[in-house]
C-alpha cells in the first residue's frame, strides 16, 4: 500500500472524493491522445488529482490550443495519426512553447525514450496510465518548486523513481 499517514498522523482518504494536493488544484493540463478510452482514463485520473483537463486528438488541435491557452503540463501520445508525438513536441518547441511535456506510450524501450527526450519532451510514462506513475509525474513537474506538500506520500518503493 503506497499510502502513508499525513503530518497530522491520520491516514488520508483513499476514495475518489479525496482532496487533491494544493498545488495540483487548478493546474491546467492538456492531454493529447487519439484513443478515446486512453483519453477518458487520463482525464479521469487527472481530474481526481485536482487538475483542469483539456483533451485533444490531433496535431492541428494541439497547435491551436497551445497558442490560445496556457497549460502547466502536456501529456502527449507518441502515436498520433497526422504527426507523431515527438515531431509535434519539436514543432511546439520551435514555436517557443516550453510547457513541460510528458510522453504517453505503450513502447517502453530505451529507443522510444531517447526519441521522446531528443524531440524536447521532458518525461516519459507508459500506457496504460497508472495512478502512482501519474502522481510521481505531477509531483515532479507541478510541485517540485512550490514547497507545497501533497496530502499523500509515495511509498518507499516508489519514492526513488523520479529524481
Amino acid at each position: 500500500q503506497a499510502w502513508r499517514k499525513n503530518a497530522a498522523g491520520t491516514a488520508p482518504s483513499q476514495g475518489a472524493g479525496h482532496a487533491p494536493p494544493a498545488s495540483n488544484r487548478g493546474a491546467r493540463v492538456l492531454v493529447v491522445e487519439d484513443n478515446a478510452i486512453a483519453a477518458l482514463l487520463a482525464r479521469a485520473l487527472l481530474t481526481q488529482e485536482g487538475c483542469r483537463v483539456d483533451c485533444v486528438s490531433s496535431a492541428d488541435e494541439v497547435l491551436s490550443k497551445t497558442l490560445a491557452d496556457t497549460y502547466d503540463l502536456i501529456f502527449m501520445d507518441m502515436g498520433l495519426p497526422q504527426m507523431d508525438g515527438p515531431s509535434l513536441t519539436a514543432a511546439l518547441r520551435a514555436r517557443g512553447i516550453t510547457t513541460p511535456t510528458i510522453a504517453l506510450t505503450a513502447h517502453q524501450d530505451e529507443d522510444s525514450r531517447a526519441t521522446c527526450l531528443n524531440a524536447g519532451m521532458d518525461d516519459f510514462l507508459s500506457k496504460p496510465l497508472e495512478r502512482i506513475a501519474l502522481r510521481r509525474a505531477l509531483w515532479h513537474w507541478l510541485q517540485r518548486d512550490t514547497g507545497v506538500k501533497p496530502h499523500w506520500t509515495l511509498g518507499t518503493a516508489q519514492a526513488n523513481l523520479i529524481p
